[in-house]
């Protein structure tokens, strides 16, 4: 469904949640539009799950992904529809 605020939404569940002591003032709330990233599996899966030193060309430093970095927090994935099946697949693993 596009154009019914779920973004808009979202963002304001994070903030009742901080204003009602729910989560911290200081917990992060991160948003990925899952549609930059539809073409492009292994990125969005280095972005969600993070990398270790040396898993790409490049890669001087291990970097944890968004799903450890918004511990305590939210992460709203805007168009996750967009992923790949595998992407979904490791998301429902990793919700599970």
């Amino acid at each position: 469904m596009r154009g019914v605020g779920k973004s808009y939404l979202a963002s304001k569940i994070a903030q009742l949640a901080k204003s009602k002591g729910i989560i911290s003032n200081e917990a992060p709330y991160i948003v990925l539009n899952c549609a930059d990233y539809a073409n492009n599996p292994e990125l969005v899966s280095s972005m969600l799950f993070g990398y270790v030193k040396g898993a790409y060309t490049g890669t001087d430093e291990a970097k944890d992904g968004l799903l450890k970095q918004e511990n305590g927090g939210y992460l709203f994935l805007d168009e996750v529809h967009r992923l790949s099946s595998e992407n979904q697949e490791k998301l429902f693993s990793f919700m599970d």
